[in-house]
């Protein structure tokens, strides 16, 4: 049975902030972005959904804009929290 509740299923919506263009820091909506402000550089900021991929992996759409911090996403955000999503997820046997 598939779990309509976990964060990485489509149509669940987050947040995320990207520290200086490398790291990504996803989270539950309920959350400001302006709270992560502690963490570091802030470079770009938004809102995340994940699809699924065809080869059972997850795709990235960013978009909107973080009215706490005045920023909006990075064209490159989507592709890597993508790749560190992917990374995160693989099951080593």
């Amino acid at each position: 049975m598939e779990n309509n509740n976990h964060p990485f299923s489509p149509g669940v919506e987050l947040k995320y902030v990207m520290l200086d263009r490398l790291a990504p820091v996803v989270f539950f909506s309920s959350i400001e972005h302006r709270r992560l402000r502690a963490l570091g550089n802030i470079t770009s900021a938004g809102f995340v959904r994940f699809l699924p991929c065809r080869d059972g992996g997850l795709s990235v759409k960013t978009y909107g804009y973080s009215h706490s911090l005045g920023m909006g996403p990075h064209p490159a955000d989507a592709e890597i929290i993508t790749l560190f999503i992917n990374k995160s997820t693989e099951v080593k046997g």
